[in-house]
C-alpha cells in the first residue's frame, strides 16, 4: 500500500475541518471571524478538540494499517466523527448570527460517513476474522509439520 493511501483519513479531516471552519459559515452567512469577542473563538473551538483528537487516532491507525479497507474505514470514521462538532457550531453559530441557515455540506457529508462506516464495518470485521483464522491455520500446520524433529 503507498502513502498516498495512508495519507486519506489526515485528508478527510484536513477537507471536513475546511469545510467546517471557512466553507460552510461563508455559505450560510454566518462569518464567525467576524464576531468582536474573542471569548466566542474559545467556545467555538471546544467542540473541535475532541474531533481533533479522535482525527489524530485514526491518522495514526492508517500509518499502521496494512489493508486499504481499513484505511477507507479509518477514513470514513474521521469523516463521521466530526458530525459532533458540525452540530454544536451550527447551534453557536445560529445563536450569535440569528439570519444564518441551516448547514449545507458538513452534515450531510458526516451523515453520508457514518451510513457507509455502518455498511463497511461487517464487511471488515468478516474480512479480519477471516485472516486470523487462516494465519492460525498456518501457524498450527506450521507447527505440526517440525513437531517430532531434532535437529
Amino acid at each position: 500500500m503507498n502513502r498516498t493511501w495512508r495519507k486519506l483519513p489526515l485528508n478527510c479531516a484536513i477537507l471536513m475541518a475546511l469545510l467546517l471552519l471557512v466553507v460552510e459559515p461563508l455559505l450560510v452567512k454566518a462569518p464567525w471571524w467576524t464576531y468582536p469577542d474573542p471569548g466566542f473563538w474559545v467556545v467555538l473551538a471546544l467542540p473541535l478538540v475532541p474531533w481533533a483528537g479522535l482525527a489524530g487516532l485514526m491518522i495514526w491507525c492508517a500509518q499502521q494499517a496494512t489493508s486499504r479497507l481499513n484505511v477507507v474505514l479509518y477514513s470514513l470514521l474521521t469523516l463521521a466523527a466530526s458530525i459532533i462538532p458540525v452540530v454544536v457550531v451550527t447551534l453557536l453559530l445560529a445563536d450569535v448570527f440569528p439570519a444564518s441557515g441551516p448547514p449545507r455540506f458538513s452534515l450531510d457529508i458526516s451523515l453520508a460517513a457514518c451510513a457507509a462506516a455502518l455498511a463497511l464495518l461487517p464487511v471488515v470485521l468478516v474480512r479480519t476474522r477471516r485472516t486470523r483464522r487462516a494465519c492460525a491455520e498456518a501457524v498450527h500446520d506450521g507447527a505440526s509439520t517440525t513437531h517430532g524433529r531434532t535437529g
